[in-house]
């Protein structure tokens, strides 16, 4: 896991004024290939529900980032990922 701060002066969101009550949470989730939409959506829901319930903020400054799938572009150790 990696955590960084984000001063509340170089925030992005959408129709708001940087304030101290905003607090977003952006979550980057590498999978080795992504699965259907619904099965993406559930596990969406299923990890934030998990991370702002432990981090206490709110729901919809949640925020989740799924990245290009893994296969064939991430190397583990020297590894290259790779099959189907």
């Amino acid at each position: 896991m990696k955590l960084y701060y984000l001063a509340t002066s170089n925030y992005a969101e959408n129709d708001t004024t940087p304030n101290n009550s905003i607090e977003p949470t952006f979550i980057s989730i590498l999978l080795r290939s992504l699965p259907n939409k619904e099965t993406l959506k559930r596990t969406a829901r299923e990890i934030s529900t998990e991370v702002y319930g432990l981090l206490a903020r709110p729901k919809e400054n949640t925020h989740m980032i799924f990245e290009p799938e893994g296969l064939g572009r991430v190397d583990f150790g020297g590894v290259l990922i790779k099959g189907t």
